[in-house]
């Protein structure tokens, strides 16, 4: 099962936290003081050249610049929760623009364990002073693997599948802006194994599993879109409908 695990998480690791969302220009490794620096390409299409870095030491904040000169930054909070940017920025009118961050936060249980990874998007506006608010923050990628056997009577009851495991994937992708803000679309995906497990029960309590039921297991309720839009007042994206509980991918 460990296997399923990690390979389940490497793909959601890729396609959900590490790839560039779509709508927004992509950034490359560029070498510069104090940490990791991500740059878009000098042919002047964006506007200029726009550069995000954010060193690997706890609380180092991000920092964007445009044309050599910083825009502004922005300090992750204090926690147990690591972060880096994601390479891509999404510029906006007036030198503001959109920029991600995730942060990794390691789960461990007792025969088990996981990350949650959530995607964070800063927005750092040039006419603030170099104010950068995070405006919006979604899942990423979430692995966790629970014990569910304790007894070599549990083994055979759960047909040698001896951790529950849920898994979630978090896609965003963003409109071209019109006006000053862009709508912003969330897609997740959600799926647990063996079939019918749940955080919520004892999975131990269930009658034995079969073959048949050791299989991934697609979360309806958790498996959704939603469009985000910029609220002005609140200073953040709000959905266009209520966000389904999927606590049991999100909590430790």
């Amino acid at each position: 099962m460990m296997s399923v695990v990690l390979l389940a998480m490497a793909v959601g690791a890729t396609q959900g936290a590490s790839g560039v969302p779509e709508g927004t220009i992509s950034l490359t490794a560029q070498s510069g003081p104090g940490g990791e620096m991500r740059c878009s390409a000098m042919d002047g299409a964006v506007g200029g050249r726009w550069c995000v870095s954010m060193a690997q030491a706890a609380l180092s904040p991000l920092v964007l610049t445009h044309d050599g000169k910083q825009v502004g930054r922005w300090t992750p909070p204090e926690g147990d929760e690591t972060f880096e940017v994601v390479p891509a920025v999404l510029p906006l009118e007036g030198g503001s623009a959109l920029v991600i961050a995730r942060s990794t936060r390691q789960v461990m249980y007792s025969g088990g364990g996981g990350r949650i990874i959530t995607q964070h998007v800063i927005l750092v506006e040039q006419g603030g002073q170099g104010t950068a608010t995070r405006v919006l923050s979604l899942p990423a990628v979430s692995g966790l693997m629970i014990r569910a056997c304790f007894a070599e009577t549990d083994i055979v009851k759960r047909a040698g599948a001896c951790h529950d495991t849920y898994s979630m994937f978090g896609f965003l992708s963003f409109g071209r802006p019109s006006g000053e803000m862009p709508v912003i679309r969330f897609k997740a995906e959600a799926s647990s194994y063996p079939r019918g497990v749940s955080r919520d029960k004892d999975s131990l309590a269930r009658p034995p599993l079969r073959k048949a039921d050791l299989v991934w297991d697609p979360d309806r309720a958790c498996t959704y879109t939603r469009a985000f839009h910029f609220d002005p007042v609140e200073m953040r994206y709000l959905p266009d409908a209520p966000l389904p509980d999927c606590s049991q991918y999100l909590d430790d």
